[in-house]
């Protein structure tokens, strides 16, 4: 049994439900976006809980949406493929980058948090281009400011910091 993937969806669900759970004690505008953004993932979060609990799911449902080499070349996937330390590197790091994009949304809000957590991910995680990782979260400004503050006269939440 692969409890660190288990692990992962677990804590998944308990930052999506807290996310929710957090969105209500917003004003009822405010609070569209986060409960947008945390349902989805909470159901999907819950959907990946009770396909890791069932093997036969689990098997009926991993090769969804799963292209490799070795489907491509015609080969069978006998093999069971063991958790290795790299896989469980790789699931601690995407989990760390979606805690530093809640962290910075919660801290500095959607308007800030958002594309200081595009700049970072493009600068530090990929390596981008100064114009590039610069120029996408500008762009994220932008598109926030004028959809959700001007068209649609959604307010952002803040952040604890700006509040």
């Amino acid at each position: 049994m692969r409890w660190g993937g288990h692990a992962m969806s677990g804590a998944l669900f308990v930052v999506a439900l807290a996310y929710v759970w957090e969105s209500f004690g917003f004003k009822p505008t405010p609070r569209l976006f986060p409960l947008l953004v945390g349902i989805p993932m909470l159901i999907l979060t819950a959907f990946q809980i009770v396909i890791e609990l069932f093997p036969d799911l689990e098997k009926k449902y991993a090769e969804i949406g799963t292209v490799d080499a070795e489907m491509l070349a015609g080969k069978t996937r006998d093999r069971v493929v063991e958790e290795d330390s790299t896989q469980i590197r790789k699931e601690l790091e995407v989990f760390l980058w979606l805690g530093l994009a809640v962290g910075l949304s919660m801290l500095l809000g959607f308007f800030w948090g958002i594309p200081l957590f595009i700049f970072i991910f493009l600068k530090f995680r990929y390596a981008e281009r100064w114009t590039i990782s610069a120029g996408l979260p500008l762009g994220t400004l932008f598109v926030m400011h004028l959809f959700f503050e001007r068209l649609f006269q959604i307010p952002l939440y803040t952040g604890l910091l700006l509040e």
